[in-house]
């Protein structure tokens, strides 16, 4: 007979006072795999910009606790681990979400993945003009004038 592993129950509130960094390997592996499946569950609701939602929003609903009833460091953390998860479920190609006016959603139209491909395509132009002006700073030296 085998035997069935046991489910380890995360405590949200306990979490949520918690780091990632503090944690061992094999914690943080449990905590991203159970955040990336709740991001999931989240955006599997939000389908096209008509069902966008706001970060706190999702924040919300991973964390079942209000953002305004934290500390504004601890949600700017863990907010950055979520849109970390968003990222990586993004490049994994599994759930193709991003951010337009503030709020997240999952591609659904052409004119929305017009949109993510504009700003791609600004970020690309300011890069381009990083690399001019790093050049220009040595070509001109302005290392002199510190």
């Amino acid at each position: 007979m085998l035997k069935q592993k046991k489910k380890k129950t995360i405590n949200n509130k306990q979490l949520i006072l918690s780091s990632l960094e503090l944690m061992s390997p094999k914690e943080r592996k449990e905590i991203q795999s159970y955040l990336t499946e709740k991001v999931k569950t989240v955006f599997r609701h939000c389908i096209g910009e008509e069902n966008a939602v706001d970060i706190y929003d999702v924040f919300y609903k991973v964390f079942d606790q209000d953002a305004n009833s934290l500390d504004d460091y601890l949600v700017f953390y863990w907010v950055s681990i979520l849109n970390r998860v968003i990222r990586k479920l993004r490049y994994i190609d599994e759930m193709f979400i991003i951010k337009k006016n503030k709020t997240y959603f999952v591609l659904k139209r052409q004119s929305e993945s017009n949109y993510y491909k504009g700003i791609l395509d600004m970020d690309i132009a300011n890069f381009e003009k990083a690399k001019r002006r790093a050049d220009k700073w040595i070509r001109e030296e302005k290392w002199k004038n510190l």
